[in-house]
């Protein structure tokens, strides 16, 4: 990410990664600034809470290469946050999702729709993941939004517990051919506690499929901390390939496959686009007067010189699936 990255002073204690408790880490400068202060509809209790992220910084470990945001909410600030945003925080258009779409074309492929397995999803809200899978299959969610629960419960979806933390793994430890965690990772305050606890869920042969924000995509090498999704408190750690592997290698877990996708499914001139504006916000931060001309002159894009605020660039493909399969046998 450029001759600028600078080294978190070793010495700072408290500067530790969220995946391994490393304390080398790379800084790449202040986060973008959390939309919930600006939000019409976040409550004040929750503008309150975020004014705290004004000013936090994007580390990179130096040990895991997890990327995480840095300080972080403690633990009762990010409770008091999920019980206070507002439902709208977590609807989304079935349709246009690009990690419910391909892991259904991912699971189309491995089982038969006449099956009968058992899929979790884990952060489930209403369901609307489930609702694209077969009624065959046997549906269970984890979800601790209450409006969350009661949608889920209407759809015939069996709501184990309120968070992965609550679950009795007595009861639950290789019960489930699926274990699904869409744009979840970047919630976890603690995420290879979180994989952990999940990988135990699986059934022998069966898989974990994880998709979140991937931070090698080439937006995040140029802006840093001020890529889009960076955008909200709530994301705290953020996701690359070489963290999920070293992950599955302590776990006993083996990545069956990867891909890259985009968080929205749009179109090609969508995403050439958000391309162009991404190059544009890049060569505005840095003052690179002329690439900022170059963009300019492109037919239709005049208007960025007058844009302000983040760009949300939904439709790139800076987001990473990735499924790990559990072995049917202890090597």
């Amino acid at each position: 990410m450029g001759q600028q990255d600078r080294a978190c002073n070793p010495s700072r204690r408290s500067c530790l990664c969220p995946g391994c408790g490393s304390d080398r880490s790379l800084d790449f400068g202040r986060c973008t600034v959390p939309v919930e202060l600006s939000h019409a509809d976040a409550p004040t209790i929750i503008k309150q809470i975020t004014e705290a992220l004004r000013e936090s910084r994007l580390k990179k470990c130096h040990d895991c290469q997890l990327f995480f945001r840095w300080p972080q909410l403690s633990s009762d600030d990010l409770a008091t946050l999920y019980q206070n945003l507002p439902a709208a925080f977590w609807e989304y258009n079935a349709k246009e999702v690009g990690s419910w779409n391909r892991a259904r074309s991912i699971l189309a492929s491995r089982y038969a729709t006449s099956e009968s397995i058992s899929i979790l999803d884990v952060g489930a809200f209403d369901g609307a993941f489930l609702s694209l899978l077969s009624d065959r299959w046997e549906k269970f969610a984890i979800e601790p939004s209450p409006v969350g629960q009661g949608k889920l419960r209407e759809s015939n979806v069996h709501v184990i517990a309120d968070f992965a933390t609550n679950l009795d793994l007595t009861e639950h430890a290789g019960r489930y051919d699926v274990v699904t965690l869409f744009d979840v990772f970047e919630h976890l305050p603690r995420p290879c506690q979180t994989l952990d606890q999940l990988s135990l869920l699986v059934k022998p042969g069966g898989i974990l499929i994880v998709s979140t924000g991937n931070a090698e995509h080439w937006s995040w090498r140029l802006l840093g901390g001020q890529q889009w999704y960076l955008h909200s408190a709530q994301h705290l750690c953020f996701a690359t390939l070489p963290f999920f592997r070293r992950w599955a290698e302590s776990s006993g877990m083996q990545v069956q496959s990867s891909v890259r996708h985009p968080h929205q499914i749009g179109s090609l001139r969508r995403r050439f686009v958000q391309s162009v504006e991404t190059i544009h916000a890049w060569a505005k931060r840095t003052n690179r007067k002329r690439m900022l001309g170059l963009v300019y002159r492109i037919p239709g894009f005049r208007y960025l010189s007058h844009k302000q605020g983040l760009t949300f660039t939904t439709s790139l493909h800076d987001h990473l699936m990735v499924v790990f399969q559990k072995p049917t046998t202890n090597n």
